[in-house]
């Protein structure tokens, strides 16, 4: 019978033990955004990993998030969260309708409408956080990466 058994913080299932502990790449990579090396040479970005860029701390991950969003709704027009998650994680790589539908349900505006990158910009780039990275960006982080932005 296939089945999950816990060992403490280590589960075995279908035969492979996976860490409950176990961080996605963004959390890995200081890239909450999951955001693709392009070799810009973000603010704190030492590599790629896996074709994804790599920064030293989590709040300059935070930061060149911020900044690829800001210059995507500013200069590109790109200002509802359906445009938004089409163009951050497009089709060809990403289930793109699940996506934008959590992001919308977290922000709790509908998928075409244009959004407040003022008002609510940080909100909608920490719920692509959630999203990209598995789990809940720290706040503090969050705001600190936002404010070097």
């Amino acid at each position: 019978m296939k089945g999950i058994l816990y060992l403490g913080a280590v589960a075995v299932i279908g035969g492979l033990m996976v860490s409950s502990s176990a961080q996605s790449l963004a959390i890995k990579n200081n890239n909450p955004g999951n955001l693709r090396f392009y070799g810009i040479g973000w603010h704190g970005e030492i590599g790629e990993s896996k074709g994804f860029s790599v920064f030293d701390s989590m709040q300059n991950g935070v930061r060149a998030a911020y900044v690829n969003m800001r210059t995507k709704y500013y200069r590109d027009g790109v200002t509802t969260i359906d445009e938004l998650i089409n163009v951050w994680a497009p089709k060809h790589e990403n289930e793109v309708g699940p996506y934008v539908d959590y992001v919308v349900g977290r922000v709790g505006l509908a998928a075409g409408e244009r959004f407040d990158f003022e008002l609510q910009g940080v909100e909608v780039l920490a719920a692509i956080f959630r999203y990209e990275a598995g789990q809940e960006i720290e706040v503090s982080d969050i705001m600190e990466g936002v404010a070097a932005a």
